[in-house]
């Protein structure tokens, strides 16, 4: 794994390769397979190739002191690239869409946070002798409770000379772990201390409601992550064929409001799209609601699931009978 200058280059070159190929199946099969096919293909079949030796190869993220922000290393960011090469080809979105927002809409972590987490799960099963004894001789010791508690605070962090064995396992497995805090030091199961390291980093999936209906989800998920053929959304996103955001209604900007209840261009489509979703919230108390996008887009939480369902439905057909989104 490591190469003559002690870095993983050659491995992680090795892994992405063999990543892009599975991303290369999922974007071929993508037109015709349900959304949720196609995330267990990529968390069956490609992701575990970026997984592999993770908790070896991984450096944390850098802090700029000056302006707080936080970016990758160069190789974390290439491999950070392919998990959102592989959610854009899942969800259809087009490249330039925020891979914050992509990920929330799947719910999925991002691979920097996952090999956070799975560093800890590994320094955990070390800890409470669940791995070889030997690995046990390199942990530092305890730290010393401070006055008036009954707790460690954690290990004795190692020192260290460079920055690459600083982000090396054990240096900074001991850090991290004395960051997280004693209510997941205390977990007293390696399953618990997993659950709870997974709630921290995973956001939950937005909800599709078991559609297939591959050309209507893709549209209906570049509309909700604001990247789509709307003019609006072009003119945001610096489109040289998108000067103007002004829709050809001549009306007002084409956003997603506009598109779903004004454009007059659509009236013929909206009358029935509008009525089918109106009875739906007349069940629930929810009238006024009635030009609210995300209920739309997402549904709304005290609706059931088959009354969400009808409703994506819905704005799909409309979606796509109006003719506005080709591909």
């Amino acid at each position: 794994m490591l190469d003559s200058k002690l870095t993983f280059e050659n491995h992680i070159n090795e892994k992405i390769a063999i990543a892009r190929k599975g991303i290369g199946i999922i974007k071929f099969i993508s037109t015709f397979s349900p959304i949720k096919t196609l995330d267990q293909i990529y968390k069956m079949f490609v992701r575990p190739h970026l997984d592999y030796c993770d908790v070896k190869f991984h450096s944390p993220p850098i802090s700029d002191p000056y302006t707080a922000n936080v970016h990758l290393t160069s190789a974390m960011e290439r491999i950070e690239r392919i998990q959102y090469q592989a959610a854009l080809s899942i969800t259809g979105c087009w490249q330039g869409t925020s891979r914050n927002k992509l990920y929330e809409e799947l719910g999925w972590e991002s691979l920097s946070d996952r090999r956070w987490a799975r560093r800890l799960t590994c320094f955990y099963k070390i800890v409470h002798d669940n791995s070889p004894a030997y690995l046990y001789e390199h942990v530092p010791a305890l730290r010393l409770p401070m006055y008036g508690q009954l707790v460690s605070r954690g290990f004795h962090e190692i020192r260290c000379r460079t920055g690459k064995y600083m982000n090396s396992f054990f240096p900074h497995s001991v850090k991290i772990w004395n960051q997280i805090g004693e209510d997941f030091r205390s977990c007293d199961s390696l399953r618990k201390f997993k659950l709870s390291l997974i709630s921290l980093i995973r956001p939950p999936k937005k909800e599709t409601y078991g559609i297939h209906n591959p050309l209507g989800i893709r549209n209906l998920f570049r509309l909700r992550l604001g990247l789509s053929s709307l003019k609006r959304h072009k003119k945001l996103h610096n489109f040289e064929d998108t000067p103007y955001d002004t829709c050809d209604c001549q009306q007002a900007p084409e956003d997603c409001f506009h598109f779903l209840f004004r454009c007059s261009l659509f009236l013929h489509l909206r009358g029935n799209f509008l009525h089918d979703v109106l009875v739906i919230l007349r069940k629930y108390a929810l009238t006024d609601q009635a030009e609210n996008v995300d209920i739309y887009l997402y549904g709304h939480r005290t609706i059931n699931f088959e009354d969400n369902r009808a409703i994506m439905n819905a704005t799909i057909d409309y979606i796509c009978s109006s003719g506005r989104f080709t591909c």
